[in-house]
């Protein structure tokens, strides 16, 4: 019996002896990847010649799916779907092909924004624009259509901004867009001989150069990018056209669309109060089918016209606006002859 216990603690000792002069390498680079895959890896020796050292590793050399190596996931990644990114998405303007098959996270599908404008769409069901859109073409729509008109009529033609002609014109809206030093001149009197001296000298260039700058205006500029150009020039261009419009005698009122009304409505809504409190004069705006705004207690006088005739008289172009004035003659003159121009 002690024979053979004995003869099994030899053997024993006799192998942990071997087993920890084979893995003398081990124990030196237990944990490195440069470990050659023939030598012994097994769970049982590295326990008896290492039982608290870091178990040995297996290379993964050039092997997809290594953390080693950086794999693209695939060469066409999928569209970010974040709501940033879906705003600017929104934001930005139509192009031609239909769109109606994109994934929109956020959206159900039954709210998903889809245009086409090439008229092809394959769909059983027209795809709708969605009304943010739509605002957004009226900025663009107005320019475009004010810079044909500025070439028609020539750089002398008068407009119904006092001294101004359509060169003034021109050059105003440029600067407006591209000299941000300058227009601090329409908010801060002291600084208005710099905007003027700007706007003069860009008024001395050639008439088609400046057509070609307010038909392309700067992607950078605060009052023309995607997020801003409705906002800042959704109503600036309407009222610009129109005073090279109505200049003469031979114009009449343009049948606007609905959605170009409701956004000129909210424009009115803004510029009114701003604008008439000045007068301290109690009155109310109304555009019929669209709603009324009041400014003071107990209006004396109303207004009342379509939204783009209300934009016009609000800024000053009273004598060009077809609105409907009621309440007692020396209000209603006081406000035909006042100065409601920012």
């Amino acid at each position: 019996m002690l024979a053979t216990r004995s003869t099994l603690i030899v053997m024993k000792a006799a192998a942990i002896s071997a087993s920890s002069a084979t893995c003398v390498w081990c124990r030196a680079n237990a944990g490195t990847t440069t470990r050659p895959i023939t030598a012994p890896t097994t769970y049982e020796l590295a326990m008896i010649s290492s039982p608290k050292m870091q178990l040995p590793t297996v290379p993964m050399v050039k092997s997809r799916g290594s953390v080693r190596i950086a794999w693209p996931s695939t060469r066409r990644p999928r569209p970010s779907t974040s709501r940033l990114a879906l705003v600017v998405k929104i934001l930005t303007p139509p192009v031609s092909g239909c769109r109606a098959s994109r994934p929109y996270r956020f959206y159900p599908a039954e709210r998903r924004p889809s245009i086409h404008t090439h008229g092809m769409c394959q769909q059983t069901q027209c795809c709708r624009l969605p009304y943010h859109r739509e605002v957004t073409d009226y900025a663009r729509r107005e320019r475009r259509e004010l810079a044909d008109l500025l070439l028609a009529t020539g750089p002398d033609a008068p407009t119904l901004c006092t001294g101004w002609t359509t060169r003034d014109l021109a050059a105003h809206l440029v600067v407006r867009e591209r000299r941000p030093d300058a227009m601090l001149g329409a908010l801060i009197p002291p600084l208005a001989g710099h905007g003027e001296h700007v706007r003069a000298a860009k008024a001395a260039q050639p008439y088609a150069e400046l057509i070609l700058e307010v038909r392309n205006p700067p992607w950078w500029s605060p009052l023309s990018n995607r997020l801003t150009d409705e906002l800042a020039n959704g109503v600036e261009f309407f009222i610009h056209h129109e005073d090279v419009r109505r200049s003469g005698t031979d114009w009449t009122p343009r049948e606007l669309d609905p959605g170009q009304n409701r956004a000129l409505w909210t424009a009115v809504k803004f510029t009114a109060r701003l604008g008439l409190r000045k007068l301290h004069l109690p009155l109310s705006v109304r555009a019929p089918g669209l709603g009324e705004l009041t400014v003071g207690d107990a209006p004396q006088v109303t207004i009342s016209g379509e939204p783009g005739e209300l934009a016009l008289f609000l800024s000053g172009r009273q004598r060009a606006a077809q609105v409907t004035i009621e309440g007692p003659p020396e209000a209603a003159e006081r406000l035909r002859t006042a100065n409601l121009g920012m």
